[in-house]
């Protein structure tokens, strides 16, 4: 989809206007694809959307199952904290945010900044997977400086690699019944999260 830069400007400058940020969460104008109207889609599987920070402002930190792109529009002076780090943005600038990571947007600029988000939420949707939590406070806590994860090397924080589980204990307990079938318990136990399945066997003349 093309959007005359005018028009947009002019829908930001009404949203913003309209609703502060303290009300919002997040300010958002939804971009829909016509041929998908009432759906805020973009496409079957991402939405899309431009978002309006005013200087002084601070979206609250808050996480969600889906993840999320960032293009910058314009604007400066502005930045995106994620998992601890601060991220300063620039027109042209490509941001992302994995899923289920803490993030909060601020901006100490004179002047609006502007960002395409892209979220695959209707791909999480689709698979009823949905979830959000909000932090509580403004912003999160900065536990990394600036520039710390283009500076490590690849994998660096990958996480600890898990025991795999031990050899699972399967067993089958049967007894017949006066009809003549045979219920099967079926236990399963060792590495495994609780598990109970039950199954019937049944005569071939049945």
């Amino acid at each position: 989809m093309i959007h005359d830069h005018i028009v947009v400007g002019s829908g930001m400058t009404g949203a913003h206007a309209a609703q502060t940020l303290v009300e919002a969460g997040r300010r958002v104008l939804m971009l829909e694809n016509p041929s998908l109207r009432g759906s805020t889609f973009i496409c079957n599987s991402l939405f899309a959307g431009l978002q309006i920070i005013l200087p002084g402002e601070i979206a609250p930190a808050h996480r969600h199952t889906a993840s999320a792109l960032r293009f910058i529009i314009e604007g400066k002076d502005a930045f995106t904290a994620v998992a601890g780090e601060r991220t300063t943005m620039e027109p042209g600038d490509f941001v992302i945010t994995p899923s289920w990571t803490w993030h909060d947007h601020g901006n100490e600029g004179s002047g609006p900044m502007v960002w395409l988000d892209g979220l695959d939420m209707h791909v999480v949707n689709m698979f009823a997977a949905s979830f959000r939590e909000d932090m509580g406070g403004r912003a999160h806590k900065l536990e990394r400086p600036e520039g710390a994860a283009p500076a490590e090397p690849l994998g660096a924080r990958r996480p600890p690699r898990l025991t795999p589980p031990a050899e699972p204990d399967i067993r089958v307990h049967s007894a017949p019944r006066p009809d003549g079938r045979v219920p099967a318990a079926l236990s399963i136990s060792k590495g495994f999260s609780p598990v109970a399945q039950s199954a019937e066997r049944v005569a071939v003349n049945h």
